[in-house]
């Protein structure tokens, strides 16, 4: 995608542990904007006790429902470290009046989670 001179923008969202599923809202990707990039760093591991899952993915906009998973899914946050994604979607240029909400969501399973934090960075530019 060429940007043609305008600046990646981002949109940076914390996700920390919790005892059951935690989705958290991280910011809005702007009208007409065009998706560039995902990357997900976990500065401390999640610990429960089989499995944790990170998704990213939209919330509800216009006539289109929440995809929770829509650009990542079975994102494995049990490891501290840089994680590379291969994104199943992107947006590109869509126009959804007010933007599009961009979503991760936790799923611990098993026990409940004493630790865990990590970092999304949404990366994108307008035209």
């Amino acid at each position: 995608m060429a940007n043609l001179g305008k600046p990646i923008e981002v949109i940076i969202g914390d996700q920390a542990f919790g005892s059951a599923v935690v989705t958290t809202e991280i910011g809005v990707l702007p009208e007409d904007a065009y998706m560039n990039d995902i990357k997900v760093t976990v500065t401390t591991a999640f610990d429960s006790g089989t499995s944790d899952v990170m998704l990213i993915g939209h919330g509800a906009f216009g006539s289109t429902a929440a995809d929770p998973n829509f650009y990542e899914t079975a994102i494995d946050v049990s490891s501290a470290g840089i994680i590379t994604l291969t994104l199943l979607n992107r947006h590109e240029a869509i126009s959804a009046v007010g933007g599009v909400p961009i979503t991760m969501t936790y799923t611990p399973v098993g026990t409940a989670a004493t630790a865990g934090a990590a970092k999304v960075v949404f990366e994108y530019a307008q035209p």
